[in-house]
């Protein structure tokens, strides 16, 4: 299926091109949305989000979070490949939108 596009943000800021919004690929941006978000953030999706902020520094979490990403990822139309958990608190997340 084609890539979604949108506005592109860079650290919650919209970016610009010749006066006007910038459009591109937004694959990465609305799986790093749907990661950051908690449920509630979306009004029109009240159960869509992950909310990875809450699990920094969460001992034995790590089935839940992986499980949980992949779960809201497959929601919003995605294909899931792999979710992996780095040391330092990094995500890899290797998804397509089907």
């Amino acid at each position: 299926m084609a890539n979604a596009r949108d506005i592109k943000l860079t650290d919650n800021d919209l970016e610009f091109q010749q006066g006007d919004f910038l459009i591109t690929n937004s694959d990465q941006q609305h799986i790093e949305d749907i990661v950051e978000a908690f449920q509630g953030s979306y009004k029109e999706f009240p159960l869509l989000g992950v909310g990875i902020r809450q699990y920094i520094n969460s001992a034995g979490a790590q089935d839940e979070v992986q499980s949980l990403v992949q779960l809201q990822l497959e929601s919003d139309g995605y294909t899931v490949n792999s979710v992996i958990l780095g040391d330092q608190g990094n995500i890899y997340i290797d998804a397509e939108r089907i």
